[in-house]
């Protein structure tokens, strides 16, 4: 009988560990669609690509007076290139050849904010959006950094997105970032009982 009994509790544990560590299944889009995808893809390319005479003035306003020798001191990434003009370019290449390999990517820096809802619990907004992305849109979230923040890093993470943002928006018809933010709390009512990880746990004396 205690054999039995042991043998219930332990498997009721195991489901419950499976659950907990169960891979979120992300959307598949079918041949069709990234063959969409792809096209629109190269019509951004092209126009995003014919900017980069005018850069930084025409694409980024806010680093037209851009000084150079603050721009390499100040980078944090050192496998980032020193220029406006080739972050500019790395970033238009990392997004072709992440979409060719059928990698949607947007990314993200920050620390991210904690929501809290009228029942008081709190919950990690950059996981849910996270999961939330790659599930509704097939879309991963890719953070690049943290607080600390330069030129550099907001330039290509805003170059990449240009492209990224534009395809996907186009495919879904709607600003897809928008619909996220808004329906950011109704996603966490249905799902949040299901994934302990989006919580913060709050803090004991």
């Amino acid at each position: 009988m205690k054999r039995k009994s042991l043998f219930i509790i332990f498997f009721i544990l195991g489901c419950a560990s499976a659950k907990q560590t169960e891979k979120i299944e992300g959307k598949n889009f079918s041949q069709s669609e990234l063959y969409q995808i792809q096209n629109k893809l190269s019509a951004v390319l092209d126009s995003t690509s014919n900017n980069t005479a005018s850069l930084p003035e025409y694409f980024y306003p806010e680093i037209k007076e851009v000084d150079l020798d603050y721009y390499r001191k100040s980078l944090i990434k050192n496998t980032y290139p020193s220029t406006p003009d080739s972050v500019f370019q790395l970033a238009l290449n990392n997004v072709e050849n992440d979409f060719k390999s059928g990698k949607f990517i947007f990314k993200t820096y920050g620390l991210g904010t904690i929501l809290t809802l009228e029942d008081g619990s709190k919950w990690d907004i950059q996981r849910v959006k996270k999961d939330l992305f790659f599930e509704r849109y097939g879309i991963v979230v890719d953070p690049i950094a943290g607080d600390l923040v330069n030129d550099q890093l907001r330039l290509y993470a805003k170059t990449y997105n240009s492209v990224s943002k534009t395809v996907m928006n186009w495919f879904y018809g709607r600003d897809i970032s928008k619909e996220a933010n808004e329906t950011i709390i109704e996603y966490i009512m249905k799902q949040g009982n299901a994934r302990p990880e989006w919580r913060v746990k709050s803090k004991t004396a």
